[in-house]
């Protein structure tokens, strides 16, 4: 093997000083301030701050930075994984900021140099083993535990021994190599408020960098919720009684380990977002208020007000501003419980009114079938050059009977515009059976699920009804990357009744419990296959992603120990628990199911897809003990009542053994001519070797500690066929690749 360093991996706290040799060139670091103190969430520094002295010049560092500042009741926090490094001697020393406020310190060796070199020191403190780690002591007090020593060299990991004396910490790396099984946990951030909290839906950005988050607060004060929220709107009123809501949408990082923005929207009463809808420079926001003439700002409104009323908040990507806010109303009850954008930045929302006749549009607005109870409305809304609402549609029944819209998606190029949703007007639904272009599935009766496709002037409808003698709900709504097939993921009441529609079953046999389905249709709505988790409770699918080969659903389940034919739990069980399950996409095969659990009713309400993995919405009941341990960041002051997450789980796919983790690392490996695409799903050690049929190395790239996210590298090679090894944390992958 030709030459390689050696990384040496240190997880540390914040520290006074950093912990460098006393030989050699000065200390790249100096902090001042305050010694550490305990609080809450760890040991953190008081009123510091590191400084770059000139004569170690970083690589695109700033010249001066903290990771992060805690003390006094001030906070000031830094971006996360600012990696600064120089030149030590023979070694090269990098340090990165975490987002939970550690210190990620490593030495890299060049060939030649031993382990030995690397060490620790401290002024005017010691160093002491401890069961649970390493400690720097002084006065008595403890200051700093470590622990997590990793020694890696190119792609193996080596057996790390460290020794402690009083003044120094060193190591040493003997020569074998032991094999480490891969654990991956969930990454969770947790939106908290002083009361409750619950996100609604979660949409990932055009980019993949970011993630958003919308929902509903209780209660809402501005220093109450999330981290330092931009309100849009009216503050509370006087006579809001406790339990009154605003609506918010969050930004954070892909990883979650930042916070980029918070927006409150709210009136005087309650308001709550239902929807989420992300373009590559707009973000909307759906739902309803009880007072749109004071909800959000930049308001346009279309009929008349009353009870509550529907709406949608267009803001730019970074959620600086409202562009505009639409709301549609009648004199009687409207809420929008699904938004989107077609390739022009149209939008199109969706969801009941209880006053059909009066939905406004500039012309009569398009009706089909019977007026009456809860009825099914649509509109297209466009923003340029001035605010309009272009046409909308109302979906009715009988005259006592209830529709709902719960998803909608638009196909490009001026195609239809799919929705899905409920109905308990049976044939009824839209016109009935007599009506061209409508079609049903099983016994109708109670509420049946819905799908119906309407023309981009809303001039046309075709629906398709599914349903039992229970109740189905129809919540999604999504096609395949190539149109040729449309999902629809919801709940029915009945699994046994649903299977004898010719439906694939997942778990053990259906009863009438219920239970999650997924069916797979043409673009003209006539079914092709169906498919339901099933457990022996209740579960129902309140999300979808659809992937080349994959299907994902996300939601709750009742009995997450007989649910599907195999599972991996994080967390506390109790009352219903998250679960994300993906199938293939002729929906025969159950790839696997992972369980987000906590001690409290916990709901998933949306999920999505990045780079690193499932995205997942909703609230925990439980959220100290949710998905295994406390969640690893939180945002906003309170930890009480139930409490928004958004969770990401590492990996393009969920695949579990029961009683093992064996959850996949989350490592993909894109490759196009010489350049290689790695995308990782957590912070960690990542290096790329390149070897000949030989076996013979011939490229080796060690990266070291970097965060999650997308790594480039050039294969500086002649042509030929190579064997590509990765290694991203605890897992290694390997592929031929052949370079042109």
């Amino acid at each position: 093997m030709h030459s390689v360093s050696l990384l040496m991996l240190a997880l540390i706290g914040p520290a006074q000083s950093l912990f460098l040799p006393r030989e050699g060139n000065p200390a790249a670091f100096a902090a001042v301030g305050h010694p550490l103190t305990l609080d809450a969430r760890g040991l953190e520094l008081k009123h510091a701050r590191m400084l770059l002295p000139g004569t170690a010049p970083p690589e695109g560092a700033r010249r001066e930075g903290s990771f992060r500042v805690v003390g006094n009741g001030e906070e000031k926090t830094f971006p996360v994984y600012r990696a600064v490094r120089w030149n030590l001697d023979d070694m090269e020393v990098r340090v990165t900021g975490l987002p939970d406020g550690r210190v990620e310190i490593q030495f890299l060796l060049p060939p030649g140099v031993p382990p030995e070199r690397a060490f620790l020191t401290l002024d005017g403190a010691t160093f002491a083993s401890t069961p649970e780690g390493y400690a720097v002591v002084a006065d008595g007090d403890t200051l700093l535990r470590m622990s997590a020593f990793r020694a890696f060299q190119g792609l193996e990991e080596k057996t790390l021994t460290v020794r402690v004396s009083p003044d120094r910490m060193t190591f040493a790396v003997p020569d074998y190599d032991p094999a480490r099984p891969l654990v991956i946990d969930p990454i969770t951030a947790m939106i908290t408020g002083t009361d409750t909290v619950e996100v609604n839906d979660v949409k990932v950005a055009r980019d993949s960098n970011s993630v958003y988050a919308a929902g509903r607060v209780v209660n809402h004060t501005n220093g109450s919720f999330s981290v330092n929220p931009a309100v849009f709107g009216s503050t509370n009123s006087a006579a809001c009684i406790p339990g009154c809501r605003d609506a918010f949408v969050t930004h954070l990082s892909a990883d979650m380990s930042v916070h980029l923005q918070t927006v409150i929207l709210t009136s005087p009463f309650n308001d709550v977002a239902l929807d989420l809808a992300v373009e590559s420079s707009f973000v909307a926001v759906a739902g309803w208020t009880d007072h749109s003439s004071a909800f959000s700002v930049n308001r346009t409104v279309w009929g008349t007000t009353g009870g509550q009323d529907a709406f949608v908040v267009v803001m730019d990507s970074a959620l600086s501003q409202v562009l505009h806010t639409f709301i549609v109303a009648t004199p009687d009850s409207d809420q929008f419980r699904a938004v989107g954008f077609d390739e022009f930045a149209h939008v199109y929302a969706g969801g009941f009114t209880r006053d059909g006749a009066n939905v406004p549009v500039s012309t009569a607005p398009h009706i089909y079938g019977t007026l009456g109870g809860r009825d099914a409305f649509a509109v297209s809304l466009s923003m340029d050059p001035a605010p309009t609402l272009m046409a909308s549609a109302v979906l009715g029944g009988r005259a006592t009977s209830n529709e709902e819209i719960e998803d909608l998606v638009k196909e490009p190029q001026g195609g239809m515009l799919y929705l899905t949703g409920q109905t308990t007007a049976d044939s009824g639904f839209a016109g009935g059976p007599f009506t061209p272009g409508w079609g049903y599935s099983g016994p109708l009766g109670g509420y049946d699920a819905f799908f119906a496709g309407l023309s981009q002037d809303f001039t046309s409808l075709f629906t398709w009804v599914e349903g039992t003698a229970a109740d189905e709900y129809s919540r999604r709504v999504l096609p395949n990357p190539g149109w040729s097939r449309l999902f629809f993921a919801g709940y029915t009441a009945d699994g046994a009744a649903f299977a004898a529609l010719q439906a694939y079953v997942h778990g053990p046999a259906p009863t009438s419990f219920g239970a999650s389905f997924v069916m797979m249709t043409y673009p003209s709505l006539t079914p092709v296959d169906r498919a339901i988790l099933t457990g022996a409770s209740g579960n129902g699918a309140t999300g979808l992603v659809v992937m080349g080969d994959r299907v994902a659903l996300g939601g709750k389940v009742y009995d997450p120990q007989t649910f599907a034919p195999s599972r991996q739990i994080y967390g506390t069980l109790g009352g219903p628990d998250v679960y994300v399950s993906v199938l293939d996409t002729s929906l025969t095969v159950h790839h696997g199911t992972a369980v987000l659990a906590s001690s409290g009713y916990d709901q998933a309400n949306g999920l999505d897809l990045t780079p690193l993995g499932f995205v997942l919405g909703g609230y925990a009941g439980g959220p100290v003990n949710f998905a295994e341990n406390p969640p690893t960041y939180f945002y906003g002051p309170g930890n009480t009542g139930r409490q928004g997450f958004v969770a990401l789980i590492p990996g393009s796919e969920v695949a579990v053994a029961e009683g093992r983790r064996n959850t996949p690392a989350g490592l993909r490996i894109q490759v196009s001519g010489r350049r290689v695409r790695l995308i990782t799903a957590r912070a960690g050690y990542l290096a790329l070797e390149a070897m000949d049929l030989a076996g013979r190395t011939r490229l080796l790239r060690v990266m070291g500690f970097v965060p999650a996210g997308v790594h480039n590298v050039t294969l500086g090679l002649p042509r030929g066929l190579y064997v590509l090894r990765v290694r991203s944390g605890d897992r290694v992958e390997g592929r031929k690749v052949l370079i042109p």
